[in-house]
């Protein structure tokens, strides 16, 4: 599975997804793939597989 779809099964990181789609977070953006990133570096989910 993907790094994207892993961060959407992780709750912690759509709450964050959330926060930078609504522009309340400077440290976290999401990049035109759809990922998250934190000041640019991949943010890699905790869900187990």
């Amino acid at each position: 599975m993907e790094v994207k779809t892993w961060q959407q099964e992780d709750p912690g990181l759509e709450q964050l997804r959330a926060k930078a789609q609504g522009q309340q977070s400077l440290s976290f953006d999401i990049a035109r793939d759809g990922v998250l990133k934190y000041i640019g570096r991949l943010c890699v989910s905790d869900v187990a597989q």
